[in-house]
C-alpha cells in the first residue's frame, strides 16, 4: 500500500508536491477558523450567564 502510494508520488512530483502545499495551507486555516469560532462562541455563552 505504502510502497504503490510512494510510487505514484514519485511518478506525479508536481501533484504530491502541490498537495503537500494545500494541506500545508489548509490545516492552519482551519485551526484558526475553528478557534475564532470557539472564542465568539465563548463571548456569546459569557454574555448570555
Amino acid at each position: 500500500m505504502v510502497k504503490m502510494l510512494l510510487k505514484w508520488l514519485s511518478q506525479h512530483e508536481v501533484l504530491a508536491g502541490f498537495l503537500i502545499l494545500a494541506l500545508m495551507a489548509i490545516i492552519p486555516l482551519t485551526l484558526v477558523y475553528i478557534f475564532n469560532f470557539l472564542l465568539t462562541h465563548d463571548i456569546n455563552i459569557r454574555s448570555w450567564g
